[in-house]
């Protein structure tokens, strides 16, 4: 049966030009054993691992006068030897070189008379390591469901596995005069089939602009939204050239993670994740990067960044794993203050995430067959499909596994990403965390950042700077309970309908008849292994319930508020959420709530809540939202 582009790689094909490459990318550095590299040992890996997946031996052809969207062939020529190609740094082989290297190869566009991807083992790097950079065409991986190139290369052990694939057997690649009858014979007896390939691309490209475009229910309502409230101008948006530029760094996981936790017990907002901090760390970054450049950076200034974010949907099925939502996020590159920052990006995900739960990092990069090399391909899709005035920017953030990997017995020490750019972008950034530590790739046109290169210093700065804030700049009362003194705890309140109303009338809450929900020490000692993150969550879940259960049918509304620890009685076996729930000693204002969750009007049982800021409660109660 003939093998066709789907609609959206067939666009992926179509859309590519001279100076936007449709090709994305990443940077394996291997460390060598005491013996070094078997490097025909990592030739016969690649060509072995590609063996199985049939497409890497496939190219693409058009069919004459595109009556018909363009068909894989099997590529009787296929030489690997083409595709998997050796290079050496010259001395002394600094990661400027590999950088310059790298930027070369980005900037060529992958040769369509053959399949779409290509490796380079590369030599000769200061440190005696090796690198293995890919370059693979968005048509190849297309959907989260493809293989990239390293995604087939690693193992979770030293010895990869002996067994190779036989060769597969190319079928006769067939002639420009059969591909035109053969089409035309399908359209003559099986129009159907057509007309269903357009409803299909159809369905696809709204799928797309749906991910991309949140909530926007049609094409037309999201040219209305754009027309409303397009990017911002910026200096990142600009006509781009051919030729590319690459920055790497790497900055230990830890890092951020450390601002997440600092921020969860210095901060009434717990909802920060660590994508979150990559944001605002980056946000500071783009400020020293454009004031560098003098430009104007007023109060209001803003960068407009897509960033692709792993969600589970209410209604995914947990064996699916998660779907991809794209955010567009406003970064106040204006605001001095980086906890500021930190606030205003916390609350935009929260509110872009909406229905669905963020899947966390360590849940992500368990997830059977996942790689981050595949899913950064998908968030590069999403900019590639959202038109050039939505937004400035593209930042994917996808955590990979936290333990080793190995390539031909060769220990992988980190992996960085390249995302393409879209049309009329002259800056992507991609971050993958393996093993501890965070790799971040910049990529960005030649020709208009030429100080690419600063970007990773300012990067390293602006982490400093967040780091020194959240240090000093907020004094909190939590402490630790072995101290003897006060400690807040964040207490999840099973408010429903009337508790919100009651609250947004300026009433307080009679405690005695809300039940409430918080992670306590019965429940850290029960699960000691689990993350802090989904334990607030599972908090929240118990409060979200009770609503359920008590006023089954009506809106699912919790609220969050932090009080003294000490004004708290957990609630004995028996008499309800074992370890969770607990019973308040005093009245709650509205004053008091740092934050609502809250199901959408209508929203079933088992529909995700969303998160809103203290300041909507009237609204809220109004259902206005």
């Amino acid at each position: 049966m003939e093998d066709h582009l789907s609609p959206l790689g067939t666009s992926f094909l179509y859309l590519e030009s001279p100076t936007t490459a449709m090709h994305a990318g990443s940077v394996l550095l291997l460390e060598a054993g005491p013996e070094g590299i078997d490097r025909q040992q990592l030739t016969e890996l690649v060509i072995s691992r590609t063996a199985g997946v049939r497409r890497y031996r496939q190219k693409v052809r058009e069919i004459p006068g595109r009556i018909a969207p363009p068909i894989w062939v099997d590529a009787a020529d296929f030489d690997p030897t083409y595709h998997i190609r050796h290079s050496a740094l010259p001395r002394p082989g600094t990661q400027e070189q590999l950088e310059e290297f790298v930027a070369r190869i980005m900037s060529r566009p992958l040769d369509r008379s053959h399949p779409l991807w290509e490796l380079y083992i590369v030599e000769g790097l200061r440190d005696g390591q090796i690198a293995l950079v890919t370059k693979t065409h968005q048509a190849l991986v297309d959907g989260i469901a493809a293989v990239d190139i390293p995604q087939l290369l690693l193992d979770p052990e030293p010895a990869p596995d002996g067994e190779r694939p036989p060769e597969p057997a190319p079928s006769r690649e067939p002639t420009d005069t059969e591909l035109f009858a053969s089409s035309l014979m399908t359209l003559a007896t099986r129009p159907q089939r057509w007309f269903d390939l357009a409803a299909g691309g159809l369905s696809e490209l709204t799928d797309m602009a749906g991910k991309v475009l949140g909530h926007t229910r049609t094409i037309a309502g999201a040219m209305a939204r754009t027309a409303a409230d397009p990017a911002p101008p910026s200096p990142l948006n600009t006509t781009v050239g051919v030729a590319r530029r690459i920055a790497l760094t790497r900055v230990p996981l830890t890092d951020f993670r450390d601002v997440r936790d600092s921020y969860h017990h210095l901060s009434n907002i717990r909802e920060c994740t660590v994508t979150d901090v990559v944001l605002t760390v980056l946000t500071g970054a783009l400020r020293s990067w454009l004031q560098s450049r003098g430009e104007p950076v007023h109060d209001a200034a803003r960068v407009r960044a897509l960033v692709p974010v792993s969600v589970v949907d209410s209604e995914t099925a947990v064996g699916m794993g998660p779907s991809v939502r794209a955010c567009f996020v406003d970064l106040p590159v204006g605001e001095p203050d980086p906890l500021m920052r930190l606030d205003q990006i916390t609350f935009q995900m929260r509110r872009q995430v909406g229905g669905g739960r963020a899947v966390r990092g360590h849940a992500l990069a368990q997830i059977a067959g996942f790689a981050p090399s595949t899913l950064h391909h998908v968030g590069a899709q999403l900019g590639h499909a959202a038109a050039r005035r939505f937004f400035n920017l593209v930042i994917t953030n996808v955590p990979g596994p936290e333990h080793t990997l190995w390539v031909a017995g060769a220990r992988m020490t980190i992996c960085y990403p390249i995302i393409p750019l879209a049309q009329g972008q002259s800056l992507s950034i991609g971050l993958t965390s393996y093993a501890g530590t965070v790799g971040i790739g910049f990529n960005g046109d030649r020709g208009t950042m030429q100080d690419l290169g600063t970007f990773p210093t300012f990067t390293r700065e602006s982490l400093n700077e967040l780091t020194t804030a959240l240090d000093t700049d907020r004094p909190t009362s939590r402490t630790s309970e072995e101290d003897g003194h006060v400690r807040d705890i964040r207490v999840y309140l099973a408010l429903g309908e009337d508790g919100l109303t009651r609250l947004a009338e300026g009433h307080p809450l009679d405690v005695g008849k809300v039940r409430a929900s918080a992670v306590t020490a019965q429940v850290r000692a029960a699960f000691p292994e689990d993350d802090e993150e989904d334990l607030e969550y599972d908090a929240l879940l118990v409060a979200a319930e009770i609503v359920a259960e008590e006023k089954p049918g009506t809106r699912v509304v919790v609220a969050a508020v932090d009080l003294p620890i000490s004004t708290l009685t957990v609630v004995e076996d028996g008499d309800g959420w074992v370890g969770f729930e607990v019973v308040l000693d005093r009245p709650v204002h509205a004053a008091d709530l740092v934050a609502v969750h809250a199901a959408e009007t209508g929203a079933g049982p088992d529909d995700e809540l969303l998160w809103y800021d203290v300041t909507e409660l009237g609204r809220l109660a109004r259902g206005e939202l």
